[in-house]
C-alpha cells in the first residue's frame, strides 16, 4: 500500500484531523476522534495528541505574533481506551516580547470530569502579528482533510519514517508532506520519536504491553537539509516505567541535533 505521505502535500495536521476553534484571543478549543490507528493497543498514542495541541496553541498565538514552536509536552494521565472522542481546552498563559507559553487540558469529549491528559507548549516570536487572524468560533484547519480508503498504514509510514536496522528512523531529505517552512515539523518528530522508544523499551525489557505517558519534545534547531536521524535511548526502567531519551539528528548538517524528546512509557508486561 502507498503511503498517504508520499501522495498528498503537507499532512502533519490534517492526516490526524487536527482542527481547532479559537474562541478569544487567549483561548480555543478543538475536538479529536481517536480513531483505532491512534491507539496502542494499550493506550491512546501520545503523538497525535501532541499534534492537537499544537493546533490549538497555534490559532491563538498567531493572533498575537508569528512564532515557532520550541517546546511540545503531553502528559497522559488515562490511557482512555474506551474514549472515542476527546475535548481539548487551550489558552495562552503568556505573551511575551520573546516568547508565547500556552496550556492545553485534555478531557473526555463525553464526560468533563474525566481528564485524559494535560499538555503545554512554548513558541518563540518571530515577528509581528499577521493584519488578519482566524474569525472567533470558527474552525481553522491546517491543510486538506485526507480521505484513506481501506486499511490505514502504520503512523510512522505516514509521516515519513523509514526503520532503520539498529532501531530509530530516518527521514529523507526530501520528505515534503512532514516539512513546513523548509524545516521538519515537531509532528513527525513527535510520531518517530514515540515509535522509536516504543521499540527501545521492547527491545530491552521484552515488554510487549506499553503505553505512554509522557512524550516532551524540546526544538533546539530547525532541521532544513537532511535526512534525518531519530534514535531513541533506554536510561531507566523501574517500578513499571521506562525512561527514554530521543534524539532528533540534521545528517545533512554535520550530525546536527536539532531536537531532544522525552519518552515516559508504562510497561504493562
Amino acid at each position: 500500500m502507498s503511503s498517504p505521505a508520499v501522495e498528498n502535500p503537507f499532512i502533519v495536521y490534517s492526516y490526524v484531523d487536527a482542527v481547532s476553534v479559537p474562541l478569544t484571543e487567549f483561548t480555543a478549543e478543538g475536538r479529536f476522534t481517536v480513531r483505532d490507528d491512534l491507539r496502542q493497543p494499550d493506550g491512546i498514542l501520545a503523538a497525535p495528541l501532541g499534534i492537537m495541541v499544537l493546533s490549538g496553541a497555534s490559532v491563538n498565538v498567531h493572533i498575537h505574533a508569528q512564532g515557532s514552536p520550541t517546546g511540545v509536552d503531553v502528559q497522559i494521565f488515562d490511557p482512555a481506551t474506551d474514549v472515542s472522542e476527546l475535548l481539548f481546552r487551550s489558552r495562552v498563559l503568556r505573551v511575551g516580547r520573546s516568547q508565547v507559553f500556552t496550556e492545553v487540558r485534555i478531557e473526555d469529549a463525553a464526560d468533563e470530569r474525566r481528564v485524559i491528559g494535560q499538555g503545554t507548549t512554548s513558541f518563540v516570536v518571530t515577528g509581528a502579528a499577521e493584519p488578519q487572524h482566524p474569525a472567533y468560533g470558527q474552525p481553522v484547519e491546517h491543510g486538506e482533510h485526507l480521505a484513506v480508503a481501506g486499511e490505514r498504514p502504520p503512523l510512522t509510514e505516514v509521516y515519513a519514517g523509514v526503520p532503520q536496522a539498529g532501531g530509530g528512523f530516518e527521514v529523507a531529505a526530501n520528505a515534503a508532506a512532514v516539512t513546513a517552512g523548509g524545516r521538519l515539523h515537531s509532528g513527525s518528530m513527535q510520531v518517530l520519536a514515540e515509535a522509536a522508544a516504543m521499540e527501545a523499551v521492547r527491545r530491552s525489557t521484552g515488554a510487549t504491553r506499553l503505553w505512554t505517558e509522557r512524550l516532551g519534545t524540546t526544538i533546539l534547531s530547525a532541521g532544513r537539509y537532511g535526512p534525518f536521524g531519530i534514535n531513541a535511548e533506554v536510561m531507566a526502567v523501574a517500578e513499571g516505567s521506562a525512561g527514554c531519551r530521543v534524539e532528533v539528528t540534521d545528517r545533512g548538517a554535520g550530525d546536527r541535533l536539532i531536537a531532544l524528546l522525552a519518552v515516559r512509557l508504562r510497561v504493562l508486561g
